[in-house]
């Protein structure tokens, strides 16, 4: 059964706006997707391309990032400004029911605190590519106060599922690395805690933030760290043949990261997250059928 939401997705092919796209459409949304080959939205004539697409029954979700190969890309964190000028003018043009943004926990920073981050935590990012959600939240901040359109801001940590070809680490890149090249890398000894949240799971909890009253700034994660030592040990006994683990010298200072869920699980109480063995199995298994049928990832 339809509802009377109407999602624009901006981003609808990307690894998570791929997984948002069915994820809504699960609930009987209708979804109109903007994916990257079809609109160049770092450009100013996506705004006019975008206005007869909205109206006031019109939920915009913003999916759509220029994600760098490393996290020192200044050209990629550029092209995110441009998106979120762009869709902050698209906001203040047009009448919408709702704005959902996808931002980053890594405008938090890293290191300084072993307390758990809330949504009040001070931001601090340490690279170009939060720096720029930074200055997205910021602009559609404005622009949706100005307008007087709910914003809900997004701040999800690291997502990870099959089709993630952009992971430089962590559970995805060790799925990839196992299937195609049989070893894992690991900085230090891996013992460092993070949150991690499988791509289903962030899509779900997206929706339901998107067709809710909810508005405001939301922490997406479990609210359970896990070191990479420990997915790795986790992957040893879902991957039916052995592969070599390679300690690598670590780059960075050593520091933990645990997620105040407090506010998500207000407004999402009894939420389902997938644990991590089990999130860790799906991947590997979609990712090795992905790989067996020679299917581009997502």
């Amino acid at each position: 059964m339809r509802t009377r939401h109407k999602i624009l997705l901006l981003g609808h092919t990307g690894f998570v706006g791929h997984a948002l796209a069915a994820a809504f459409q699960n609930r009987g949304v209708e979804v109109e997707g903007v994916a990257s080959h079809d609109m160049d939205l770092t450009q100013g004539e996506s705004v006019d391309r975008l206005l007869p697409r909205v109206d006031g029954k019109t939920i915009l979700v913003v999916a759509a990032a220029a994600r760098p190969e490393t996290d020192k890309g200044r050209g990629s964190a550029q092209a995110n400004i441009e998106i979120a000028a762009h869709v902050a003018r698209l906001i203040e043009t047009a009448s919408l029911e709702k704005c959902v943004y996808l931002s980053t926990a890594s405008v938090y920073g890293e290191g300084g605190s072993d307390r758990p981050i809330t949504e009040e935590s001070p931001v601090s990012p340490h690279s170009e590519y939060a720096a720029a959600k930074c200055e997205g939240e910021r602009l559609l901040q404005e622009a949706t106060s100005r307008a007087y359109a709910p914003l809900v801001m997004v701040r999800p940590c690291r997502i990870f599922g099959a089709g993630d070809t952009q992971a430089t680490y962590g559970p995805s890149r060790f799925v990839e690395t196992i299937i195609h090249e049989r070893h894992v890398q690991l900085y230090g000894d891996g013992n460092e805690l993070r949150d991690g949240v499988f791509v289903r799971d962030a899509a779900r909890a997206i929706v339901e933030l998107s067709l809710g009253v909810h508005q405001g700034v939301f922490n997406l994660a479990t609210g359970r760290s896990f070191s990479f030592r420990e997915a790795v040990d986790c992957l040893r006994g879902i991957v039916p043949y052995g592969f070599e683990v390679i300690q690598k010298q670590r780059t960075g200072p050593l520091f933990n990261q645990h997620f105040d869920v407090t506010r998500l699980v207000r407004v999402l109480p009894g939420w389902p997250f997938t644990m991590l063995v089990d999130a860790l199995k799906a991947t590997y298994h979609e990712s090795a059928e992905m790989a067996t049928a020679g299917r581009p990832y997502a």
